[in-house]
C-alpha cells in the first residue's frame, strides 16, 4: 500500500473512530500516523509531493491531517492554512471542525506544531 492510501485509510479510521467514541482504535491509529509523519520528516521532499495532493482530499478528516503535518514540516504554509480554516468552517462533523480550528489556533499561537513530545 502507498503511504497516500495508508495516509488517507488512517485519517479516515480516526474520523470514524472518534466519532464513536473508540479511543483504542483511534489511538493505535494515530500511532501509525506518527510514524508516517516520522518518515516524512526524513524525506521532506516526498512528504511535500504527498502532502499536497491530500491538501486538496475530499475528505475533511484527511485533508485536516495533511495541513497539520505540513504545519508541522513548515511546508505548504498557506494552504495548509486555508485548509484548516476550510475545514472547520466547512466540516459535517464537529469534531473534525473543532480539531481543525484548534491545530491552526496553536499554530498561529505557538508559531510552530509538534506532531509528538519529542518533535525538534
Amino acid at each position: 500500500m502507498s503511504i497516500e492510501k495508508e495516509f488517507i485509510e488512517l485519517r479516515l479510521i480516526v474520523e470514524e473512530a472518534s466519532s464513536q467514541g473508540d479511543f483504542r482504535r483511534n489511538n493505535k491509529a494515530m500511532k501509525s500516523l506518527q510514524k508516517i509523519f516520522k518518515n516524512f520528516e526524513k524525506d521532506v521532499e516526498s512528504a511535500s509531493v504527498i502532502l499536497s495532493d491530500l491538501l486538496k482530499h475530499e475528505n475533511n478528516c484527511v485533508r485536516a491531517g495533511a495541513a497539520a503535518f505540513c504545519l508541522s514540516l513548515k511546508i505548504h504554509l498557506k494552504e495548509a492554512e486555508q485548509a484548516l480554516k476550510d475545514v472547520a468552517k466547512k466540516s459535517d462533523s464537529k469534531i473534525v471542525s473543532f480539531n481543525a480550528k484548534s491545530t491552526l489556533e496553536i499554530w498561529k499561537d505557538q508559531g510552530y506544531l509538534k506532531m509528538y513530545p519529542e518533535q525538534k
